[in-house]
């Protein structure tokens, strides 16, 4: 990935966005994760990780 491009993934299949500013994209927004010219093969098992630990805690679904 380079820095300020979007990647979405949707039931495990990445859906790359359009070019942003990366900055703006995570500004006020919590919880977003941002990358900054991060390869995808080094931020993916970063995320992936993250996803794990968090549906492991209880308390962390917002249904």
């Amino acid at each position: 990935m380079q820095a300020g491009e979007a990647l979405t993934l949707r039931d495990g299949i990445p859906e790359p966005g359009p070019q942003v500013n990366a900055a703006s994209l995570s500004a006020g927004r919590e919880g977003w994760i941002v990358f900054d010219a991060t390869p995808l093969g080094v931020a993916a098992p970063a995320l992936f990780v993250q996803a794990c630990e968090l549906m492991t805690q209880p308390d962390s679904c917002a249904c």
